[in-house]
């Protein structure tokens, strides 16, 4: 039964439905200042965090997505001074390289390279939790607890901890978007040029991360704007603009003479060219929305969705507006690159690609988390449920018609969708209609719990479901089609036959039968040259050495000695005669 004073919560009109003041409005007991008890529980959450996304990818013991993590790994290498050739494929910016590079002044080990790469993922992990709780206190008028609960649940979903659990960005990237919101925020209530000077530098660190990171860009020069004129600065803003593009202009060259350097030839797949183009693939555009406007209702349970409602509603509101439309237009700037960065990839994790939108979702879903915990009035939580479902079944009605997830069409790389696994029930492939169903089934019990339930038991519950969930999501990095990995004595056996001399990568026609496909040959021989640092590899070098597959017929007709084979790529390394 609610509580008299939840009956007399107040209320406020919007689009003519009266609804309850859940938390969002500002909180004037002064929400923004940080008492030692809020310094306390971030101290606590960001040790918390650390400690079990550490943990969750401790396992992780090789390479399982090549060339994605080995562009990163192999990039720090580089920066460090070591050796690396991405041969030929679609290219990756180097930020995140940069980051990793002191981790190869301290090891060349490939092992511990990556061990000490997942230990700086945990970390970031931690201090995005706590962005997270900060921004969440500009956002919302939510108490410290309730905000360090849900920040805490929202950081191990399983969308953050599989994102941890790789050699990958995200969890920086996350950290930089955190950090820019905040910064934008900051510099419409300030109009301060450090402020300023904080966006260019978060949206410029994005940028050199990944190119999807492009839009924080359009959100900081509106940022810009708006404390220009908030503020009668114009020449100021006007000027740390310029330098915003001055930055990005740079970057955009470091960051083709770092391809020019690391790349024998690259791909065009990834390029800002490419992806402008597919707006003219309008069907697939729709389909793209579609599928991603579904995954991320169903891996965030609508929290999302509702994030983006409420956060929508304090606009129309007026009260505190400028920190809900930074986050919220930033966010949604976001998803909309990824829905136009995967139109038109016929895969079906590409069509409910969720692994760009997990790393910037984290305020929306902790907006709606807290909604939820408001105890807002039963009817009209029903009803929110209700739309949240229509809309559930309406996408997942079109992905079905699409006919992308029928058989024989599979889908085994989960890292790609990991906020489906909890859902899908240990198959090995999406399952539209029984994932939408398993997650409307465990929506409803959660509103169901939060209706009618004590606010603590809400939070155990929410706890508990986030360790089933991150339980779930470990066949993340169980199931993969690839596990590039060489084992200890294959890797002391080739560093015998190598002996730390160059090598030259041969890429056989797979018009011969029994051949693997050129990417599988690619990502064969960047695995190989990971776990041989001492050698140099590469298509253009000569050399005596020739990295090749087991039944490449350039190396037999020539009567190459077979110096040692790699069964698990089909690979081998030859020695031509003299």
């Amino acid at each position: 039964m609610r509580s008299e004073a939840a009956a007399a919560r107040p209320t406020a009109q919007v689009n003519g439905l009266t609804e309850p003041d859940n938390g969002l409005a500002p909180d004037r007991s002064g929400i923004g200042s940080a008492p030692s008890s809020g310094f306390r529980g971030a101290a606590i959450l960001f040790v918390l965090v650390s400690t079990c996304r550490a943990v969750y990818s401790w396992h992780h013991d090789g390479i399982y997505r090549v060339p994605d993590e080995l562009s990163y790994l192999g990039g720090a290498r580089w920066f460090a001074g070591g050796n690396w050739n991405m041969l030929t494929s679609v290219t990756w910016y180097p930020g995140y390289s940069v980051l990793l590079r002191p981790i190869f002044w301290l090891t060349d080990d490939p092992d511990r390279a990556i061990r000490l790469t997942l230990l700086l993922n945990a970390v970031l992990g931690g201090a995005a939790a706590v962005l997270l709780y900060v921004l969440g206190r500009r956002i919302t008028g939510a108490p410290d607890g309730r905000l360090l609960v849900t920040a805490g649940v929202v950081s191990l979903l399983p969308a953050g901890l599989a994102g941890g659990a790789h050699a990958w960005p995200e969890s920086a990237i996350t950290v930089v978007v955190l950090a820019a919101e905040f910064a934008m925020i900051r510099l419409v209530e300030s109009g301060r040029v450090l402020d300023a000077s904080a966006v260019v530098v978060a949206t410029a660190v994005g940028y050199s991360m990944h190119g999807r990171t492009g839009p924080l860009a359009i959100a900081a020069a509106a940022a810009l704007v708006v404390a220009a004129a908030r503020h009668g600065r114009p020449a100021a803003m006007i000027g740390i603009g310029a330098s915003l593009l001055a930055a990005l202009a740079l970057l955009h060259v470091c960051i083709g003479q770092y391809h020019d350097s690391v790349w024998e030839s690259t791909l065009e797949t990834n390029t800002i060219g490419a992806t402008l183009r597919r707006l003219g693939d309008v069907g697939g555009l729709a389909l793209s929305a579609v599928g991603q406007v579904w995954y991320v209702a169903v891996s965030t349970l609508g929290l999302a969705v509702i994030g983006a409602w409420r956060l929508s509603a304090e606009i129309r509101r007026r009260e505190r507006r400028e920190p809900a439309a930074i986050v919220l237009g930033t966010t949604l700037l976001l998803v909309l690159l990824s829905i136009l960065f995967m139109t038109g990839r016929d895969q079906p994790h590409y069509t409910v690609y969720g692994r760009y939108n997990d790393a910037v979702l984290g305020p929306l879903v902790l907006v709606g988390a807290v909604w939820a915990l408001s105890r807002p009035p039963q009817r009209f939580a029903t009803r929110v449920a209700a739309a949240i479902i229509g809309l559930v079944l309406a996408t997942a009605a079109v992905l079905e018609v699409s006919g992308r997830f029928q058989p024989p069409r599979r889908l085994v790389t989960w890292d790609m969708t990991p906020g489906l696994v909890p859902f899908a029930l240990g198959r090995n492939h999406i399952d539209v209609a029984l994932i939408t169903l398993v997650a409307i089934l465990i929506g409803i019990a959660l509103v169901a719990l939060v209706l009618s339930s004590e606010d603590r038991v809400v939070a155990a519950v929410m706890v508990a479901v986030m360790i089933a969930f991150g339980v779930a999501s470990r066949t993340t990095v169980h199931t993969r089609p690839f596990t590039w990995y060489i084992t200890g004595d294959e890797r002391n056996a080739a560093e015998l036959a190598v002996g730390g001399e160059d090598v030259a990568v041969r890429f056989a026609s797979t018009d011969v039968p029994d051949l693997n496909s050129r990417v599988a040959q690619l990502a064969s021989a960047l695995t190989i040259s990971w776990y041989l640092p001492d050698s140099e590899f590469g298509q253009s070098i000569e050399s005596r050495l020739v990295l090749s597959p087991v039944d490449d017929p350039i190396a037999r007709e020539r009567g190459d000695e077979l110096l040692i084979v790699f069964p698990q790529f089909g690979m081998a390394i030859w020695r031509s005669p003299p």
